[in-house]
């Protein structure tokens, strides 16, 4: 029998900051790659059973790896003065950034509406909606100027944690010096722990990806100028995806028993908002599965 141990490292010591880390004052994340496991193989032997010497081999490895992948966040989030409904500031910048109240939306020539801009671009407190409010307060403040209408005002340097294991194994067999057969096997899982722009559960996603494989290949000589070598394999993957933010109380972000009385909690997340230029909460949730022969 024959084997082997192995490990692989990866450290931050031996990294330096991005610009956009530098410049944001923030510190290089920690970059964790640890690559390890065995493998051993050899002529497979069952003591005062089965003797495979030149006819039966088994190998086997198995290796895990948990790292971490820098990853840089530019995003947009809500200025304070936009948390409280004052966008005065984007008057300066051009009329297309007036603002209307959908309240007096009345019916203008030609089949068109027309709406009463808010005075000063300020939306009054008292027509702030709760929901709302609490949505937007699920962003950070801005860490950096960003451009003049305040877009990609925020930056995070983080990672995305991985962690992955495989099995591989095979098995040959000799019959005769004309006919060998080898059965193959894999599995292998993976998870990817990643999008945390905001260094919290908002828009974290949990990715899988689960693979599992089977291989046969038979080999006949009938003469040294014929031979039939026949092979089949089958493979099945599949990809789940869940949103960290899973079982997330919806009542607290002011939506009414009504409403959540109506939904599982247990898939219920945070739900996907996209306004206007700020930066998308809670990414879509997505699952697939294959297979092959």
């Amino acid at each position: 029998m024959h084997g082997e141990l192995h490990w692989w490292l990866r450290h931050p010591a031996l990294d330096s900051r991005t610009l956009f880390q530098a410049r944001a004052g923030q510190t290089l994340p920690v970059y964790q790659d640890n690559r390890y496991g065995p493998s051993a193989g050899g002529p497979l032997v069952i003591p005062s059973l089965y003797k495979g010497k030149n006819r039966t081999f088994w190998f086997y490895a198995w290796e895990a790896n948990k790292w971490g992948v820098p990853t840089d966040f530019t995003a947009t989030v809500p200025t304070q003065g936009m948390r409280r409904g004052d966008l005065s500031d984007l008057l300066a910048l051009g009329a297309n950034y007036q603002i209307y109240d959908p309240a007096t939306t009345v019916p203008a020539p030609n089949g068109r509406f027309a709406r009463q801009p808010f005075p000063g671009n300020v939306i009054p407190p008292s027509r702030l909606d709760k929901v709302g409010q609490n949505l937007l307060a699920l962003y950070p403040m801005p860490n950096r100027p960003g451009t003049a209408d305040h877009r990609n005002n925020y930056f995070r340097a983080g990672k995305a944690l991985e962690d992955y294991w495989v099995h591989l194994g095979r098995v040959d067999h000799a019959f005769s010096d004309k006919h060998r057969v080898f059965v193959r096997f894999h599995r292998d899982w993976w998870e990817q722990d990643k999008n945390r722009t905001f260094n919290d559960d908002t828009n974290g996603i949990i990715l899988n990806r689960n693979n599992r494989g089977l291989g046969l290949d038979d080999v006949y000589v009938f003469s040294p100028s014929f031979l039939l070598n026949f092979r089949y394999g089958v493979t099945h993957q599949d990809l789940p995806e869940r949103r960290v933010s899973r079982v997330v109380d919806l009542t607290s972000l002011g939506f009414s028993k009504n409403l959540t009385n109506l939904i599982d909690p247990k898939p219920a997340t945070i739900p996907r908002v996209s306004a206007g230029s700020l930066t998308t909460l809670s990414g879509r949730e997505s699952s697939s599965a294959c297979k092959a022969a």
